[in-house]
């Protein structure tokens, strides 16, 4: 019986062997960033082992967008395996996910509690030859103890997927700064008198909202679809003629509107294309002097035409953003300028493009500065009567965008 307990004892406070963890190349890890994080963070707690030895534990996962999802399973503890969402941003992984992992891993491989040894009976006595004795009845039979519960970890339910999401805001919206410039003529006038004119550079507030309604409801191409609107008004600018000796003053107004839908496709955080259609209207209208006087001889015009275009987006990092773009505008009207009053029949057409940076100094907050030139382009040798005949005209708007931008 001793030698029974002492054996027991040895085998309670023998030191248990070291627990053996493999840890397998992760899908997607480039560069191994992720693999040589877990294996820095891991083996110091477990001895990492390679090759065709059986470990107690095999970690198995891959990195995609914004995380690691990670598998754990314990050839040696059947039935118990782990499953781990860990953060992954700017190739470093979530420090906090890492340490809740290995707590997670060391718990499912504890060994479950030994049975406590059951109770050696109490000796009975031998009946004395003095006095004659019943021998006591011997102690009822203890239950057998029962069979250790096996460890069951219960690993958390993963959090939703909404990192991915954060990555594409739902709004964006710019206020600020519209310049533009403008220089319109006519080629092959043959009868009447049509002014030219020319703007060196005026400013206007502007607005320009790109809103993504699936953003927070979807992934994929679905949540970078969005509705755009860029809209900038000019009131109190001034015309001035260049006739020498009169200075006569006619309050100018300026309008443009674009109402549109884009696709971004690629990555949030590299490159991205968008094609994209819209909605144009265009105005630039003088008014009557403060002498009653009007500018005669140069067309207010408002255009009106369809804009076919595609624009891309370069993330080069948290601070900068590089954006180019192009659009063909098939002209739908340009009243006034082809109508009653000038030229009677014409045909229209335009191009635009427009680059520039964003300079992001939060992730929510920053400034977009932006160049663009449009020139309306047309055809009026089919006008054949009238007062007014040319073969065309061009009319060139130039100048750019500075916004204050928020996105969320």
């Amino acid at each position: 019986m001793r030698t029974l307990v002492l054996l027991m004892t040895l085998a309670l406070t023998a030191p248990a062997m070291a627990e053996t963890l493999t840890i397998a190349p992760l899908k997607g890890d480039k560069g191994k960033a992720a693999g040589r994080q877990l294996t820095a963070a891991l083996c110091r707690r477990f001895t990492c082992v390679k090759g065709k030895k059986v470990p107690d534990a095999l970690l198995t996962g891959k990195v995609s967008g914004a995380r690691a999802d990670v598998s754990v399973a314990f050839p040696t503890h059947k039935g118990v395996a782990l499953k781990r969402s860990l953060g992954w941003a700017k190739k470093k992984l979530a420090s906090g996910d890492v340490d809740a992992l290995a707590e997670a891993i060391s718990a499912a491989m504890a060994p479950a509690p030994p049975p406590a040894p059951e109770a050696a009976p109490e000796p009975t006595q031998s009946p004395q030859p003095v006095a004659e004795k019943q021998p006591e009845a011997a102690p009822p039979p203890t239950a057998a103890p029962a069979p250790a519960p096996v460890a069951v970890v219960e690993e958390p339910a993963p959090a939703p997927r909404t990192r991915a999401r954060a990555e594409v805001p739902w709004l964006v919206a710019g206020v600020g700064a519209r310049f533009l410039g403008r220089k319109l003529s006519f080629s092959g006038l043959t009868s009447g008198t049509v002014l030219p004119y020319s703007l060196g550079m005026g400013v206007a507030p502007g607005l320009a909202v790109e809103l993504y309604p699936l953003a927070k409801f979807t992934e994929g191409v679905g949540q970078r679809l969005g509705i755009t609107f860029d809209g900038a008004l000019a009131l109190g600018w001034a015309t001035k003629t260049s006739v020498p000796g009169t200075q006569v003053t006619y309050p100018t107004s300026m309008t443009q509107l674009d109402v549109g839908a884009l696709m971004w496709l690629g990555s949030p955080r590299g490159f991205s294309f968008a094609p994209e259609a819209a909605f144009r209207l265009f105005s630039f209208n003088t008014s009557k002097a403060s002498d009653g006087t009007s500018l005669a001889g140069l067309p207010d015009v408002t255009y009106s035409a369809i804009r076919l275009g595609a624009a891309v987006r370069w993330v080069t990092g948290d601070f900068l953003t590089l954006e180019v773009g192009g659009s063909a505008l098939p002209m739908l009207s340009a009243q006034s300028l082809i109508g009653s009053t000038f030229f009677t029949r014409g045909t229209g057409f335009a191009v635009e493009g427009e680059g520039g940076a964003w300079l992001h100094f939060t992730p929510h907050v920053g400034i977009a500065l932006l160049g663009s030139y449009c020139q309306y382009i047309f055809d009026l040798s089919e006008t054949k009567t009238g007062n007014y005949r040319a073969s065309g005209a061009t009319d060139a708007l130039y100048g750019g965008r500075a916004l204050a931008v928020v996105s969320l």
